[in-house]
């Protein structure tokens, strides 16, 4: 651009590289469209990729119809990545990409352990007040005086 401004004679350059090193991505020749009623159960749902240390979990925030290509977020609506719709069903049919449970609710998880909680307390109460027998072992009263011959 300065070599232009002083009048000179740019060196020009192809926009292209050769043909045989000219590549481009065909999926988009044979493009077609993502089953909306696939998408919408799956669209606001969160899912996991990956397992242990790898995992990775990502929100379906919505489908773009127009390239037909999944927009993962967050959950608080920063960008993750898009995914084409057809990787995204290899993936759930591999078992790659799989649904994250639904949550429990914080009160049925409080209602279920104030339940069983007493009826533990309970058992381990009655436990600790049993007293031990072990084979080959009697137990005396207190005050009685235990004499053995060995």
């Amino acid at each position: 651009m300065v070599s232009r401004l002083r009048g000179e004679a740019p060196e020009l350059a192809d926009a292209l590289p050769p043909p045989e090193r000219f590549r481009w991505d065909t999926s988009w020749l044979k493009f077609s469209g993502a089953n909306l009623g696939q998408a919408s159960v799956a669209e606001g749902q969160w899912f996991v990729e990956g397992k242990g240390n790898r995992e990775q979990r990502g929100y379906f925030f919505a489908l773009l119809q127009d390239t037909a290509e999944i927009l993962w977020t967050n959950g608080t609506e920063v960008k993750l990545g898009l995914q084409p719709w057809a990787e995204f069903q290899r993936a759930r049919a591999s078992g790659d990409l799989r649904p994250l449970p639904r949550l429990t609710p914080f009160g049925q998880v409080l209602n279920e352990t104030v339940t069983v909680l007493p009826a533990s307390v309970r058992s381990s109460a009655d436990y600790a007040r049993t007293p031990l027998k072990k084979p080959g072992i009697r137990l005396m009263p207190c005050g009685e005086s235990v004499s053995r011959r060995i």
